[in-house]
């Protein structure tokens, strides 16, 4: 080892390069500024490279500028060492800084040959320009399309809170109604009692007893009388269930999730529904034992409606005397349940599929619906909730829209969607 290294820094058998100049002061001078300036030039190159990797750190092909700067690098220690060997004739050390230098250089040329299609395939000012203009497009778009889920986010508010109002309103007069109906029906039986026991009494009433008896038809009476307290008593049954979907229906604006019963939230929009699903619609119910589940049921009776409008809508569009919808629920396991709504309907092409939950997307003719329907839908469904929408259609034959809906909010972490649908 002392051997290499006095050979390599032995200057005994030869002599310093400045006598090729013949020591003349103004070339030897000229040689060494200028070596001296390249140098400094050489090595300010790697680190202001040096500087700008580390400011970006994004900037792609970091080996490269990696190479270039031990490559410049050498070459200023080159240009130092040809001062050095103007008066110590170093030239092993200068020859083997060279071998350095070009196992470097050829190293970063052939990356360089490895990474030019790559170079080649970055975009050109004018690709970026059209690109930048196509993501401005997108971005007034998207801003017109959030915008547009804003107000009917906010219209859906007011109208939630119109419906709270006058679900209330309704509320109270009914409630007078149906809560002194029971008491109507006591009072009745105890005024029949009263005039059976009359009439054991007086097996012979009066003239004008009888003549009243017969002008107002009283055994018709005695036997419509209590039919007609307990259709009045189905009745404001029926309007109370009604008030209490449209009070549930109106919790739109719901921030923190509490138990929701699925199959409630069916068979009330089913009940605001009922005028158009009277009109030749049959509805089949095929519910599953399902738990209650975390979530929030404005939003949810918001999607219910918003599909089985659309399944009635499709159903009315067509001509067969056969108009269904069929509403099945199961559990998949014991942290998702499922719910699938479907019609006979007309269908939906695959080409419309595709488009499906797009905002302002819509098949129906203009002026009739906003085409915000399903994306809203789907935002609650799989953003809100955590769960998933889909869409199965077969032209001619009806569409199918499948609802998978965690049980607890903390389902996705424990056993994810994709595991569900296994």
């Amino acid at each position: 080892m002392a051997e290499l290294f006095n050979t390599l820094f032995s200057s005994n058998q030869y002599i310093p390069h400045g006598h090729c100049y013949l020591w003349q002061t103004p070339l030897v001078w000229l040689h060494i500024v200028s070596d001296f300036l390249i140098a400094i030039a050489y090595f300010s190159i790697p680190i202001m490279l040096i500087y700008f990797v580390l400011k970006r750190s994004d900037v792609p092909f970091s080996r490269v500028f990696a190479l270039f700067g031990a490559f410049i690098t050498l070459c200023g220690v080159g240009h130092l060492l040809e001062i050095w060997t103007l008066w110590h004739p170093d030239y092993w050390l200068t020859g083997i800084e060279k071998a350095m230098t070009a196992l470097v250089s050829c190293y970063t040329a052939l990356s360089m040959v490895e990474l030019l299609p790559r170079f080649l395939a970055l975009r050109t000012p004018e690709q970026l320009e059209v690109i930048n203009q196509e993501l401005e497009r997108l971005l007034v778009e998207q801003k017109a399309t959030t915008t547009q889920q804003l107000m009917q986010s906010e219209k859906m508010s007011s109208l939630g809170q119109m419906v709270a109002g006058v679900a209330h309103e309704i509320n109270n007069p009914v409630n007078f109604i149906y809560g002194n109906l029971s008491h109507a029906q006591d009072y009745l039986n105890d005024v029949l009692e009263l005039v059976n026991t009359y009439e054991l009494a007086m097996t012979q009433p009066s003239i004008a007893v009888q003549r009243k008896a017969m002008e107002i038809d009283f055994p018709f009476l005695r036997e419509d009388l209590p039919k007609l307290l307990q259709s009045m008593q189905i009745g404001a049954e029926r309007v109370r269930q009604i008030v209490l979907s449209l009070r549930n229906f109106s919790r739109l604006d719901e921030s923190d999730t509490h138990p929701v019963e699925i199959h409630d939230c069916l068979d009330s929009t089913l009940l605001i529904l009922n005028n158009r699903i009277k009109q030749g619609i049959t509805v089949t119910r095929n519910y599953g034992k399902l738990p209650t589940i975390e979530g929030f049921s404005g939003p949810l009776y918001q999607v219910f409606m918003n599909i089985l409008s659309n399944a009635i809508d499709a159903l009315n569009e067509q001509s067969q005397s056969t108009k269904a919808i069929t509403i099945t629920t199961e559990c998949l396991n014991t942290d998702y349940v499922s719910i699938r709504l479907a019609d006979n309907g007309t269908g939906i092409s695959l080409e419309h599929q595709a488009q499906l939950f797009e905002p302002f997307f819509t098949t129906k003719p203009i002026g009739v619906g906003t085409g915000l329907g399903l994306s809203i839908s789907y935002q609650i469904v799989c953003e809100k909730h955590g769960g998933q929408l889909t869409c199965c259609s077969t032209p001619g034959e009806g569409t199918e829209f499948a609802i998978i809906l965690p049980i607890k909010q903390q389902a996705l972490v424990t056993a994810p969607l994709a595991m569900a649908m296994a």
